[in-house]
């Protein structure tokens, strides 16, 4: 399943931000799973070359 969405700038830096915290505060397994730990990092890493390149394009 392929799902699209579109946000501004500052949403994006919002959900950057909140992502970063989750990672920050991660409880650790058992509580939560490992795996997750790794999606938090994936999403980071996806969210930050969204922002780099919405940081290219004239506003």
């Amino acid at each position: 399943m392929i799902i699209q969405a579109e946000f501004n700038i500052k949403s994006l830096r919002i959900l950057y931000d909140a992502t970063c915290d989750a990672i920050e505060y991660w409880p650790g397994s058992p509580a939560r799973p490992a795996e997750q730990q790794v999606e938090y990092h994936q999403m980071k890493t996806f969210l930050f070359s969204m922002l780099c390149e919405a940081s290219l394009e004239p506003e």
